[in-house]
């Protein structure tokens, strides 16, 4: 069996870059909810109905796949936590045996 080499910093980074990724588009995702919300003041009849529902429900996906970013983020983080914990304890064995 080959051996994995992890590099905890890498992971520490992607996760970081995840997070600000997230934030940033949830903050984009939180514009589109107040520019829906002016469209269903100023949009009355028509397909109106139709359309705004169709956004609304683009707008739940876009919520969920950020819930999926963030998840994914703080996995990355807590991967690479124990990879260090992992690499402290080993790095502990190896100079009590040497």
């Amino acid at each position: 069996m080959r051996p994995v080499h992890v590099e905890p910093d890498s992971l520490h980074l992607a996760s970081r870059a995840l997070l600000q990724d997230h934030y940033h588009l949830a903050d984009r995702l939180f514009a589109l909810r107040m520019s829906l919300y002016r469209l269903e003041m100023a949009w009355q009849g028509g397909d109106a109905e139709e359309y705004l529902g169709d956004l609304n429900l683009l707008l739940e996906h876009m919520r969920s796949r950020l819930d999926e970013l963030l998840t994914l983020s703080l996995t990355l983080s807590r991967q690479a936590e124990a990879w260090e914990e992992c690499d402290q304890r080993w790095s502990g064995v190896f100079r009590e045996g040497a």
